[in-house]
Order: C-alpha cells, then sequence, then structure tokens
C-alpha cells in the first residue's frame, strides 16, 4: 500500500470510498451518514459550511444536542480515516481541506473547466449518490435532487459539445456514438432523439434512425402518453425517401443555435459551465459512456413498464449501440477455474454444517486470489464469513469475520452495481455488524433488483425480527416462501416471523416438513424448541434442540442451556453454563450463548452483563427479540441494550 496515494470518493453513481490500498473502505467511516456527511463537505465552497446547516440537513430528527454529538462523532471517525488534517474547523464552520482526497464530481466540473471534456464525461458513471438516501432527512433529500440535476446537466452539455465537435470535422462516427449517450442519458428529449436520427442517417445507418425513433416514441407514449410530430416525421421522410439521407445540419442546430463547437468565456456568469472544444480529441471513452448510459436509461425507464416492453427496448438500443446483433453478457468471470470453486461453494447445503463451510471459504478465498474482479466470488465469500459458527483459519474473531465480510461485499458492490447478490451480502454484512439502516437499504435494493431471490427476502425478514417489526418480518418471509415455495430456510424463516408473532401452533406446522432434512437446518430445531416451550411440552423442546447441538456448537448449547432451566432441570443448565462461560473467555466470542443461558436461568443481573459483552464480540443477533428473552424485553435495562446493538453496537 502506498502511504502517499490518494483516497478516493466516488459520488456519480452508488457512493464508495476507496482506500489507500485501492480497495473499498467499508466499517464506521462508510456508514451512511457519514457518506453523506462527506459528500456534503465535498460539495460545499471552500470556506466550509456551518454545524447548524449539517445538523439540520443530516440530523433532523435529533434534538440540538443529539445531533451536535452525532455530527462530532462523525467528524472524529472521518478524522481517523483521512487523516486528522483532512477536516478543517474554523469557527462555527467545517470544510473538507483541498487535495484530501479525490472526489469525482470534483474532477468532472474541473475538467470541464479546462475544457476536457472527454475526460469529463469518462468520470460521470450515474447519477450523483444514485440509491442513496437518508431517512427521515427531507432537506438532504432535496440538496441531493439539486447537485443531481446539476451534474447531470453538465454531463449532458458536455457530451452534446462533444458530439457538435466531431459533426464540426465531419466525423461521423464519433458524433453518432456521443449523440447515443446523449440520448441514453436522457431518452424522452425529442430534440436530442431528432439529433441522433440525423447524425445516424447521415453515417450511413438510416435503419438505425429509424429504429430509433420506433424506441423514442414508444418510451414517450408510455411514460408521458404524448408523441413527437417531429421525430414521427423524420422517422417517415427516412422510410419513404430511400435514395437520399436527410440533410445533414451543418451550418445550425435545431433550436437555430451554431452547429460547430461551442467556445465561452471562462469568466461566464456565477453558476454557468463553460465548455471549451477538447483540443486532444481521444474518443477513447465512447463506447464505455455510451454503454453506461444506455444501462442506466433501462434502468430507471424499464422499473414502471411491463417486462414485456422493458425486454423489447433492451433488446432494440443494445441493438442500436452495436449494430444488428445485439452483444453477448459478459460473464461473471472468464476463468474456468474461478467459476468451478465459486458453483462448489455455492451449493445450498455448504451453509449447514461447518466442515462444509470451512471448505467452501477456502475455495472461494483462491476463486477470488485466481480472479479478483470475479464479483460473484466476492459476494458468496461474505456470505462464508458471516456464518458466525464457522472457524476460519488463523483465528479470526467474530468481529473480524464480519469486518472481512462487509470489505468483500463492498469490492462486490464495486465490480457490480448491478448484482442483487453483492448488495445482499453487504446488506447482511450491515444486519450482523448492527447497521441496520443499510442493511435494510441494501435488502431492499437486492430484492428489487432480483425479486424472485428468495433469499433476500429471508434476510430481511430476519432484520425486521431485529428491528421489532414483526408484522413485516412475517410479510417478507411469507414473500421468500412464495418465491421459492421448497426452500427449507423460507420455510423457517415464516415459521420465526409466526413465532415472534405469537402464532406457534401455525409455526410448528410450517416446521413439520423440514423435520427430515439432512443435515438437519439448525435453525429449525431451535425454532420448534422455543415453540414447544412456549406451550409447556418441554420434553420436546428439550429434543429438538439436543437434535443439533452437536452441529450448532456454543449457539445451540445456549438454547439447551435455557430450555433445560425452564424446564427445571437447573443443575444440567448451571453444568452447561460453565462450559460456556469458558469457552467465551478462551474464545473472546460467544457471549450471547452465556447471556441465553443466564435468561433461562432468570438471573437477569447476569444476563444484562453478558448481553452487554455479546455487543462487543458481535455475537448479539436477531433472536434476542425472541420470545426465550421475553422476561428481559420488558426490563428498563433492555432499551439501552436496544440502542447500543441498533445504533453504535458496531462502534465497540
Amino acid at each position: 500500500m502506498d502511504p502517499h496515494a490518494p483516497i478516493r470518493l466516488q459520488l456519480l453513481g452508488p457512493p464508495v470510498m476507496t482506500g489507500r490500498d485501492g480497495k473499498p473502505i467499508s466499517g464506521r467511516a462508510a456508514q451512511r451518514h457519514r457518506l453523506a456527511l462527506l459528500a456534503v463537505l465535498a460539495r460545499s465552497p471552500e470556506g466550509g459550511i456551518t454545524r447548524d446547516v449539517l445538523m439540520t440537513r443530516l440530523w433532523p430528527e435529533s434534538d440540538r444536542d443529539q445531533a451536535r454529538n452525532l455530527l462530532k462523532v462523525s467528524l472524529y471517525v472521518l478524522r481517523q480515516t483521512l487523516g486528522e488534517e483532512a477536516i478543517d474547523s474554523v469557527g462555527d464552520n467545517v470544510r473538507l481541506v483541498p487535495g484530501a482526497l479525490e472526489v469525482d464530481a470534483v474532477e468532472l466540473e474541473a475538467a470541464v473547466a479546462r475544457g476536457d471534456l472527454t475526460a469529463a464525461v469518462a468520470l460521470y458513471r450515474g447519477p450523483f449518490l444514485d440509491g442513496f438516501f437518508l431517512k427521515d432527512a427531507p432537506e438532504f433529500g432535496h440538496w441531493v435532487d439539486g447537485e443531481r440535476a446539476r451534474l447531470a446537466d453538465t454531463y449532458a452539455k458536455a457530451l452534446e459539445a462533444l458530439a457538435e465537435e466531431a459533426e464540426a470535422r465531419r466525423d461521423r462516427q464519433a458524433a453518432t456514438e456521443w449523440w447515443k449517450a446523449r440520448a441514453a442519458h436522457d431518452p424522452l428529449d425529442s430534440r436530442v432523439a431528432l439529433r441522433l436520427m440525423r447524425a445516424l442517417a447521415a453515417a450511413g445507418n438510416r435503419a438505425g434512425a429509424i429504429r430509433h425513433a420506433s424506441i423514442h416514441g414508444q418510451l414517450l407514449e408510455r411514460e408521458l402518453g404524448i408523441e413527437s410530430q417531429e421525430v414521427k416525421a423524420l422517422q417517415e421522410r427516412l422510410l419513404t425517401e430511400q435514395d437520399a439521407p436527410p440533410e445533414e445540419p451543418s451550418a445550425e442546430r435545431l433550436d437555430g443555435a451554431p452547429l460547430g463547437p461551442r467556445v465561452e468565456p471562462a469568466s461566464g456568469a456565477a453558476g454557468d459551465v463553460a465548455f471549451r472544444p477538447s483540443v486532444r480529441r481521444r474518443p477513447w471513452a465512447i463506447g464505455i459512456v455510451a454503454a453506461a448510459a444506455v444501462a442506466l436509461t433501462l434502468f430507471v425507464v424499464g422499473r414502471p413498464s411491463p417486462a414485456e416492453l422493458r425486454d423489447e427496448i433492451a433488446q432494440a438500443v443494445v441493438r442500436e449501440l452495436g449494430g444488428a446483433t445485439a452483444r453477448p453478457t459478459r460473464p461473471p468471470t472468464v476463468n474456468v477455474v474461478a467459476w468451478d470453486l465459486y458453483t462448489q461453494a455455492s451449493r445450498p447445503e455448504v451453509l449447514r454444517n461447518d466442515s462444509a463451510a470451512l471448505v467452501a471459504l477456502e475455495q472461494l478465498q483462491r476463486a477470488v486470489e485466481i480472479d479478483p474482479s470475479f464479483a460473484g466470488a466476492h459476494a458468496m465469500l461474505a456470505r462464508l464469513y458471516l456464518r458466525a459458527s464457522t472457524s476460519v483459519p488463523g483465528g479470526a474473531s467474530r468481529a473480524d469475520r464480519f469486518h472481512l465480510a462487509a470489505q468483500h461485499a463492498t469490492e462486490a458492490i464495486a465490480l457490480d452495481d448491478g448484482s442483487g447478490e453483492a448488495h445482499a451480502s453487504l446488506g447482511l454484512a450491515h444486519l450482523r455488524l448492527y447497521d441496520f439502516e443499510e442493511a435494510e437499504a441494501h435488502l431492499l435494493r437486492a430484492s428489487d433488483m432480483e425479486p424472485g431471490t428468495a433469499i433476500y427476502r429471508e434476510w430481511l425478514a430476519q432484520l425486521y425480527v431485529g428491528m421489532g417489526r414483526f408484522r413485516d418480518a412475517l410479510v417478507q418471509a411469507q414473500l421468500a416462501l412464495a418465491g421459492n415455495p421448497l426452500s427449507p430456510s423460507a420455510r423457517a424463516e415464516v415459521a420465526r416471523a409466526l413465532l415472534v408473532n405469537g402464532r406457534c401452533d401455525e409455526a410448528l406446522t410450517q416446521l413439520a416438513p423440514l423435520a427430515g432434512l439432512e443435515p438437519p437446518l439448525l435453525r429449525a430445531g431451535q425454532i420448534a424448541a422455543q415453540c414447544y416451550a412456549e406451550k409447556g411440552m418441554w420434553d420436546a423442546a428439550v429434543a429438538e434442540v439436543s437434535r443439533s447441538i452437536m452441529a450448532s456448537g456454543v449457539r445451540g448449547k445456549g438454547s439447551l442451556a435455557h430450555i433445560l432451566a425452564r424446564a427445571g432441570r437447573v443443575g444440567e443448565a448451571n453444568a452447561l453454563l460453565e462450559e460456556l462461560i469458558e469457552e467465551a473467555r478462551d474464545s473472546s466470542d460467544g457471549a450471547f450463548a452465556v447471556a441465553t443461558a443466564y435468561a433461562g436461568l432468570g438471573r437477569t443481573d447476569e444476563a444484562f452483563e453478558w448481553l452487554e459483552r455479546a455487543i462487543a464480540d458481535y455475537s448479539l443477533n436477531y433472536e434476542v427479540m425472541e420470545p426465550k428473552f421475553a422476561e428481559l424485553h420488558g426490563d428498563p435495562r433492555f432499551a439501552r441494550i436496544r440502542a447500543l446493538w441498533g445504533q453504535e453496537g458496531a462502534h465497540h
């Protein structure tokens, strides 16, 4: 790692902060509010921005003292990552010191100012803070909307300037590609559609021009319920006048302005963008920009459209960009060995026992070594690190494993932001790291991107159990099972959601078909045992937990101690408790199992002490909201546990 290499902040597209080692930064500095704070500072004047504005914009729901403390902690965390001198405080103003980190949005505007438009458009990977939001912070949302619109307009103007420059020098192919990128950026702009159609026809691609008119017409009809008479007229002309292409505008644009490259003085009015023709004239990024813009267009336009129309539009646009034949989709990896390792490690049964999970972990580690650009392998490796009972070689703690998971999931998103698997893995990592807001955002995005993947909704159900949103948990679990009726894990999550909603008989009905699974699904026995305990069926409860205790390690041992204690078998429970305490002391891992045993024994003081330890060692999980901890839920100390767990638990 180069200690002098800059830290980089990507704000165009999904926000990502990249460290000096070139890898995405995760953890405390990458939490949602801190990325938002850094984005605001990066886009503020050199003089900075007042603390009051920052607090109002980022933490409007908090009282003044709480908001000031949250700002103070966030600035401290960011300085730890960026360096103490990176963020300066002068009076009540806070500012990001120029040059403290590289920011793509700032670089885009700098490239435009010096006239290097090719470099500018290459920096535009998508809308400003794409897909990023803060809950209950409307002023931040309004600010993002303004920045997003301004930068999108800057990008659009740069594309038009490059297209017109290419037309002026009669480089029809380059002009066509730039107009394609411009049309993809704003597919509903009929003026731009006309310019692209003329450029295509002038380059000899009359069929492409006619095809684009059809696409544009469908979009206008679908999205706005209107049609463009100008586009329709040009399409008809192209269809009927086969011999000669339409007149290529050479002296003026359709709006009457000069066609050639615009040259505006650098000393224009404040807020205006001054465009100069690029002297380098290197269209090396044309294809990349066009492809990225088309993908963005399809994402934005496709959501409200029926699947059939979306597929038709996608194929048409791909054909237009690539000619008559659609380009093949890029495979997830080109390395056969990496792919084989990934497929072996991704089998559903891998996660059911420690030995298989450990083998899969090693396979995925090798896969990402062979092909570091394999996003799917990074995402699946994150899932394996998150499997709490897996022993990682080298003695890594649960905290280390969870942070490794977040790093690999973040890397997967950086490699392929369109991967639902990557977003879901990062969401699950945030759930384990107690950042519920981030977890929900990524899991919802993954579910939207891949609605047919049931396991993402299973993880949402677990998240909502942890948040105490039991009805939402049941909805998500039922959706998961509806999406994959034969999924054992989806059925188990329905049972868990029924359990926390007080519907144990229905939960047991859901679990009955899972009894014959080999290897057993560990959570099924844990959930069934609680249901039997709620019904006072202690022998059945003990049997369910005992059946899987060898496979479930300290977690299963803690549950067994809890059930034994509640069944009146206190001596056996205390013997297990002693073993659990010894194991937790040796490994600094597994305090939650000890707390579970203490809760069963009714020793609430010790239970709360070990729950706080469980926050520190990351063993606390959503199960703390289940009925086995019901006697603690009404204790005022439980509110403190929830506050530490859901807000600052990841900071210990």
